[in-house]
């Protein structure tokens, strides 16, 4: 049975409206996480962010609006993974969307959100002011993504450049000049977690410990 709700705004209350009608409505800011709303039968108005149901109805108006812009399934797929929020990653997709293709911000690379989560171009968020800044996000490749860090952009690529010149007078960078990335380039290594072996303790202590503990009680000297 389809659920309706009604919205107050002051002591004028207004509806009733279907969940993906007040979905539309919050994204079109004309009611906000803080709108008192209520369901038909409710006897107590509550903010529309304290409803059980508001992440879902919030989420399917933006999955509505990324198939109305275009954006690839499996990029409104991607949206919807994270920390970051499906409108936050939706704005950095859209940002990085050409002719149907979404491509890294920083490297111009094509980039597929199918791959596996460990590989290296794999596509990341990427704050393009500071960490702390996740309104100003795009898409990248998880390894540039690293490589810039915590670093704005303009500095990410004055560090570019900087590295360019010291590549050329190392001859670690030869002519011609402007050379890209082959394509499907990728670094060696994933980001797979590799867990540490741990190192056994040498065989010498271990045999005087479990020679302490086999000592019978009163037969160890007391030091003087």
């Amino acid at each position: 049975m389809q659920e309706f709700y009604y919205c107050d705004d002051a002591a004028n209350p207004y509806g009733p409206y279907s969940a993906v009608e007040m979905g539309e409505l919050w994204r079109h800011n004309i009611i906000t996480p803080l709108t008192h709303v209520w369901r038909e039968g409710d006897k107590v108005r509550q903010e529309f962010r304290r409803l059980p149901e508001y992440k879902k109805i919030r989420d399917a108006s933006f999955t509505r609006q990324i198939k109305a812009e275009n954006i690839p399934d499996h990029w409104v797929a991607w949206c919807k993974t994270g920390n970051y929020g499906i409108e936050r990653k939706t704005n950095a997709v859209k940002r990085c969307l050409q002719d149907g293709q979404v491509r890294g911000y920083l490297s111009d690379i094509p980039l597929n959100p199918n791959i596996d989560k460990d590989h290296p171009m794999y596509p990341s968020f990427e704050h393009l002011t500071d960490p702390t800044n996740h309104n100003d996000g795009v898409v990248e490749a998880r390894v540039f993504n690293y490589m810039k860090s915590n670093l704005s952009e303009d500095e990410f690529w004055r560090v570019i450049e900087h590295l360019f010149i010291v590549g050329v007078e190392k001859a670690k960078i030869l002519p011609p000049y402007g050379k890209r990335l082959p394509k499907k380039w990728r670094s060696k290594r994933d980001y797979k977690k590799v867990e540490l072996q741990k190192v056994p303790e040498p065989i010498e202590k271990i045999t005087v410990v479990v020679a302490a503990k086999t000592m019978p009680r009163g037969s160890r000297k007391k030091s003087k």
